[in-house]
Parts: structure tokens; C-alpha cells; sequence
């Protein structure tokens, strides 16, 4: 079995040990159940909306289905990791990469 908690920096929204942390961590602590496979697909992604609705940065429909609300709140959650961009909700490498390493410090500790 793969270690999923490979230590990557790719920004990427592509990053598969990425999505498996998520998965594995906020997303499975808010209703996921699926496997930590590093695919996200509609209950990922509801995982995540009731995580970011816990956090206080997302008030949209808990519906799997990504859009600006969704991306805004990533990149709140990304500042945790050293994103300073723009919450614009159009997420690109700096986001991503804020976003898992605020995942990786509040949910694993690494």
C-alpha cells in the first residue's frame, strides 16, 4: 500500500496525496466515507463543504458540487498555510498549496 501522506508541494489541484489527506482527514471528520484513494468525487467534495461550513467560511448548499463559494472557502482555509492571495475563488498553485498545508499542520501535524 502507497504511504499516503507523502510529503508533496505541487500547488497542484491534480495532487493525489493531497486529496487523500483530505480525505482521510476534515472530509472523512465531516461525513465522508469513502476510501482515502486520492480521487475526489461528489461525497469528497461534500466532505469538504461541511468542513468549511464548520470553519466559518462557507454557507452554500451541501451539494458535491464545487463552485466560487466553495473555492473562496478553500482559500480562506489556505491563509492557515501561508496563501496570501486574493479570495477571489478561482484557486491556482498558491491556493492549493496553502490549502494542504494548513491541512497537513491542523490534521496531522506535519
Amino acid at each position: 500500500m502507497a504511504n499516503l501522506y507523502v510529503l508533496t508541494y505541487s500547488g497542484s489541484a491534480t495532487d493525489m496525496p493531497m486529496w487523500c489527506r483530505l480525505q482521510a482527514g476534515p472530509a472523512a471528520s465531516y461525513g465522508y466515507t469513502g476510501p482515502a484513494d486520492g480521487y475526489p468525487g461528489v461525497n469528497t467534495w461534500k466532505g469538504v463543504q461541511r468542513y468549511l461550513t464548520a470553519s466559518n467560511v462557507y454557507s452554500g448548499p451541501i451539494d458535491g458540487i464545487p463552485g466560487t463559494n466553495t473555492y473562496k472557502g478553500i482559500q480562506l482555509i489556505a491563509r492557515n498555510g501561508g496563501y496570501e492571495g486574493p479570495i477571489d475563488g478561482a484557486p491556482g498553485y498558491y491556493t492549493w498549496r496553502g490549502f494542504d498545508m494548513a491541512i497537513r499542520v491542523g490534521w496531522f501535524g506535519l
